[in-house]
């Protein structure tokens, strides 16, 4: 808002908006000189870290007067309608990409006669079939542009309120809170960098979990339908198959995410302790256990991580070749009940089974996101919830 103009004009603003050309006069600026902060324009009043910890306070104080306090449903009051309105920008976007394979059956009978044998097509037609599949793919692309600039933001100022929350409550925990090893000095700056962090890694792409993912694959498989018959539910089948294993190994992933914050939590208060503690270190010769200490921490925690990041690679490849085993599925049904495979059918299947694979991509890394960020807004709210100075 701060780069905007006052005095330009409603439709300036609007296209200014739609096409982030507010941004050309700091771009232009950084490609003559090296940028400095007195370059950069002022946070808009909406993003002060302040206002943002205040609001979620708020809440927080009251889910605090209830038998069982969420943070949960604390973010979802503070943010939660900004992420809605930022969201309803991707339903067009959604809707959108299901006009490509449309457009290309209709493009695949201009270019090939066979297709249409007792019909004159003419030059213009095709024209304006390309400048429709133009159109929905610009479309496309500004509906979605506009929803990550939106839900970016609200992610930003989720972990910007956060962080601020946890700095004022490591400000006023009781001795007993101080006391215990989960809440050190370690285990409190890795709630701030770590868990706050993954909090906003998720928050962009939780439309993609919560609606967009199944929205897609539904229509995805309602033309394949439309276009294959009851071949589509060979695709269908084999997604389905999926879904048992992939469950399995959320599971895991998810017992092993909490075991390394754990392990994590355990190698950060080793190393904070060994750093404040070093004069004492030096002055009794406990270099080497204090190093030995360090590195068994390190240890552990490097092969928990090697084992879930194993374990995430296998489900990536997994989910990865999930949209070539539909595709055989489907083509292979398809021809076996005597189908009669051509052009205006191929390229809009395989067009829907491309369309298919983002949501069958993003969907094991959001429920990978979201296990993290399940468990460390669990770890978040045993923090804001511990004993302090304030506490009557």
């Amino acid at each position: 808002k701060n780069l905007e103009k006052n005095n330009d004009s409603l439709a300036v603003r609007i296209w200014k908006r739609i096409s982030f050309s507010y941004m050309d006069p700091l771009f232009r600026l950084g490609a003559t000189r090296q940028l400095q902060f007195e370059d950069l324009p002022p946070f808009d009043e909406d993003c002060n870290s302040a206002k943002m910890r205040d609001q979620l306070l708020h809440h927080w104080i009251a889910e605090l007067k209830k038998e069982n306090p969420s943070l949960t449903w604390a973010l979802v009051h503070t943010f939660g309608r900004e992420f809605a309105i930022g969201s309803l920008y991707k339903f067009p976007q959604d809707c959108l990409i299901f006009l490509g394979p449309a457009i290309l059956q209709k493009l695949v009978g201009f270019i090939d006669p066979s297709v249409t044998p007792n019909e004159t097509v003419s030059f213009a037609v095709g024209l304006q079939l390309v400048f429709a599949l133009f159109l929905s793919q610009l479309f496309q692309s500004i509906f979605l542009h506009q929803y990550f600039e939106r839900v970016f933001k609200v992610a930003m100022r989720v972990r910007s309120a956060l962080t601020c929350l946890v700095y004022n409550k490591a400000l006023q925990l009781s001795n007993s809170s101080r006391n215990n090893d989960a809440f050190s000095t370690g285990a409190v700056v890795n709630l701030m960098q770590v868990d706050c962090q993954k909090l906003m890694d998720f928050i962009p792409y939780a439309s993609n979990l919560l609606w967009s993912s199944g929205f897609q694959i539904l229509v995805a498989m309602a033309m394949l339908f439309s276009l294959v018959g009851v071949a589509a539910f060979a695709g269908l089948m084999a997604m389905l198959i999926a879904i048992p294993l992939n469950t399995w190994a959320m599971r895991k992933l998810g017992a092993s995410q909490e075991g390394n914050m754990k392990l994590k939590d355990a190698r950060v208060r080793a190393v904070t302790e060994t750093l404040s503690g070093m004069r004492v270190v030096k002055l009794f010769a406990w270099a080497e256990p204090s190093l030995e200490r360090v590195e068994k921490a390190r240890t552990g925690e490097v092969a928990a991580l090697r084992a879930f990041n194993l374990m995430s690679s296998l489900q990536g490849v997994f989910w990865s070749t999930t949209p070539v085993a539909v595709a055989l599925a489907v083509f292979g049904t398809f021809v076996a009940l005597g189908g009669d495979l051509t052009l205006s059918i191929a390229f809009p299947v395989l067009s829907l089974i491309a369309i298919l694979q983002f949501p069958l991509e993003v969907l094991p890394w959001m429920l990978s996101s979201m296990v993290s960020a399940r468990v460390s807004l669990g770890r978040l709210r045993r923090f804001l919830l511990a004993e302090s100075l304030a506490d009557p």
